[in-house]
């Protein structure tokens, strides 16, 4: 299976020691993340720390065990499939069309927990909750 992971289930995972958190680093998938999640992140991180209690230096071997689990995509592979992804997500929710160009460009689907991918067809979207069903875990 493979999976690119939005970026709600990174910072899930990155906030408190749950379900997220174990599934990211024991499921038995190829994971990938893209460029502009470390960017979100390194936007929130602030509000993340705050929410997870963390030290920053935990914080950062945290987000470098998830980071790890995952094959970073360079920008590069989005352009492939970028005009379908637009026409696929753009009216629902633009910021989130990166992820439908990606997932159709390397044929992942996209493990999300936020309800908007659901409205499109083109890309499977699993939510945390399907998935632990999926995998039995």
């Amino acid at each position: 299976m493979r999976l690119l992971v939005d970026s709600n289930i990174i910072f899930a995972a990155l906030i408190r020691d749950s379900a997220v958190r174990h599934l990211f680093q024991h499921i038995d998938a190829e994971l990938f993340m893209l460029s502009i999640n470390l960017e979100e992140i390194q936007e929130h991180k602030s509000e993340l720390l705050m929410k997870s209690r963390f030290s920053e230096g935990a914080f950062a071997v945290l987000l470098d065990t998830l980071a790890s689990k995952c094959h970073i995509l360079d920008d590069n592979v989005l352009l492939k499939k970028m005009d379908d992804a637009e026409r696929i997500m753009d009216p629902i929710d633009p910021d989130d069309t990166p992820f439908i160009a990606a997932a159709l460009a390397i044929g992942a689907s996209i493990w999300s927990d936020d309800a908007h991918f659901k409205k499109q067809d083109e890309v499977r979207v699993f939510t945390t909750k399907e998935l632990i069903a999926k995998l039995k875990m």
